[in-house]
Formats: structure tokens, C-alpha cells, sequence
């Protein structure tokens, strides 16, 4: 068995064990037992529980980013690849849905600053696809509206989405999908035809993805931790993805050093910048060495 299909093994296992026992009630020795491998054997691939976590919850989002794009290649209708795509999502909730029970129940996502960087790029990536969906089948005459229909868009998919944790209803999820896609026929329709000012502004919502403050601030390695962990969850272009996960290494090589060279820190973060979710800590770490972006 390989590494990697050695760790997926140990996602897996330590998934179901979360599932059923609960995170603070499942040991590493279970979840090693579970794997049929030694604890030593567990911290060769994981430093820390906490660490495990991090990556279930990489693991799935990922594993839902490969079905998105698995539907957008067989190059559907844009309300039918909607449908298709709510319909998968919400699948994939119910078969997960007592890890996602628990989740919640717990509080997980308070357990690091890792946790909650992923959880925040996440959202982040939600809305950019309610954005470029909402786009692509209603035009780009509801740009103004984008983000005043992407927030009822999200209140509907998460009532349906509490419906399905908390009930054993008989749903259909392409049903669901479907019906979600003739309420929002019926939001867009009223919001056009009324023309009134968009309620919510790009300032806002881009604030609301931003860091959330802490009481201190963080130090320059932290901050490129941070952005080490959200750029395997985001989607783009490839090659900027590529050229900015080699710059944050870059950065992390140059903080190491005793006497920090700013004009290779300032070329580093020109290259990360580029990237929405990650353009505040570039310009907080820009403050820290007094760089100029």
C-alpha cells in the first residue's frame, strides 16, 4: 500500500469513527486500530488529531470540487448542470450526514486557526459558484443583483440542507434541485422587473470573506500558514495556482532566514495577490516588512 492510499485509509477509518463515536470520543489508538497499523505508524502520516481533521475536511471538499467539475465536462444545459450539481451536493450531505452531525455538534471548526481558514475559503468557494452560476443562466443583466441572489439562493439550499440532517424524509435531491431553480426563476423575475437598487454591495460581501480579526495580530509565519492551507481548496487557473502554492514556499524558505530579504518577500506576494481569497494577508504581511504591493 502506497502512502497516499495509506492515509486515505486512515480518512476513511478515523471518518466513520468520527461519525459514530465523536471526535473527542475517538482516540488515535482507535483509529490506528481501526487501520490495522500502529500508533507510531498513524503520526508518520498525521502530526495530530487536529491535523486528521484538517484533512478530512480537505478531503471531502475536494472530492465534492472533482464531481462539480466531473458534471460541468459533460457540457449540459446551464440550469440542467445547476440541477445536477445542487442534486450531487445534496447526496453527498446525506451520506455524510453523521459526520456532519457531529461536526456541528461539536464545534470542530473552533479547534485551530488551519480549520478555520479552510471553512472560510470554503464559503468562499460556494459563493463563487452561486455567483458564476446564477450568471450563467440568467445573464449578465443580474450582475448588479449577484450577491443579493446568491444570499437567497444559500438561505434555501441550507434550509433544504438542515431538512435533510435533522428528518428521514423520502426527498428526491434532483427534485429539490429543480424546485430551488423555479424559486430562483420566480426571485430574478420579481427583483428585474421591480429594478430597485441591489440591497447588497461588493465592499460587504468581500469584507464578510476577509480574515476574521483576532485579538492579536499574527506574526509573518502564521500568515503564510494560513495561506499554505486555503490554496489547495480554491479553484482557478492552474498555472496561478501552481505559481502561487511555489511562491508561499518561496516565502516560507526566505521567513526562515535570520536577515529576511523584502524584495524577494514583495515578489512573492505580488504573485500570491492574485489570488481573491489570499489578497488580505498578502497586504498584512506587506505591512509587517513595510512593502509596498
Amino acid at each position: 500500500m502506497t502512502t497516499n492510499e495509506r492515509k486515505q485509509l486512515i480518512i476513511e477509518e478515523a471518518s466513520a469513527l468520527f461519525a459514530n463515536k465523536g471526535y473527542d470520543a475517538t482516540s488515535i489508538q482507535e483509529i490506528a486500530t481501526a487501520c490495522d497499523i500502529s500508533k507510531g505508524a498513524f503520526y508518520l502520516h498525521f502530526k495530530s488529531k487536529e491535523a486528521l481533521l484538517l484533512s478530512i475536511f480537505q478531503y471531502n471538499q475536494d472530492h465534492l470540487r472533482k464531481k462539480i467539475r466531473a458534471i460541468e465536462a459533460l457540457h449540459l444545459p446551464a440550469r440542467d448542470t445547476f440541477i445536477k450539481q445542487l442534486s450531487m451536493q445534496l447526496s453527498e450531505i446525506i451520506e455524510r450526514r453523521d459526520f456532519i452531525i457531529m461536526h456541528y455538534r461539536e464545534q470542530t471548526v473552533a479547534l485551530n486557526d488551519e480549520i478555520r481558514a479552510l471553512t472560510k475559503a470554503t464559503q468562499r468557494e460556494i459563493q463563487e459558484w452561486y455567483e458564476n452560476m446564477l450568471l450563467t443562466i440568467y445573464g449578465q443583466q443580474l450582475t448588479p443583483y449577484r450577491y443579493d441572489l446568491s444570499l437567497l439562493l444559500d438561505g434555501i439550499r441550507n434550509g433544504f440542507i438542515r431538512l435533510l440532517l435533522i428528518t428521514s424524509l423520502p426527498l428526491n435531491t434532483e427534485e429539490i434541485g429543480t424546485y430551488i431553480l423555479h424559486r430562483m426563476d420566480d426571485l430574478v423575475k420579481g427583483i428585474l422587473h421591480q429594478a430597485a437598487p441591489p440591497l447588497l454591495k461588493e465592499e460587504a460581501i468581500q469584507r464578510f470573506f476577509q480574515p476574521s480579526s483576532s485579538p492579536e495580530p499574527l506574526d509573518a509565519k502564521d500568515l503564510v500558514l494560513h495561506m499554505k492551507t486555503i490554496v489547495p481548496t480554491l479553484t482557478g487557473e492552474a498555472s496561478l495556482l501552481k505559481e502561487s502554492e511555489k511562491a508561499i514556499l518561496h516565502l516560507e524558505r526566505i521567513l526562515s532566514q535570520e536577515d529576511v530579504d523584502v524584495y524577494s518577500v514583495r515578489g512573492a506576494l505580488t504573485i500570491i495577490q492574485q489570488l481573491q481569497p489570499l489578497t488580505t494577508y498578502c497586504h498584512q504581511l506587506a505591512q509587517h516588512y513595510d512593502i509596498t504591493l
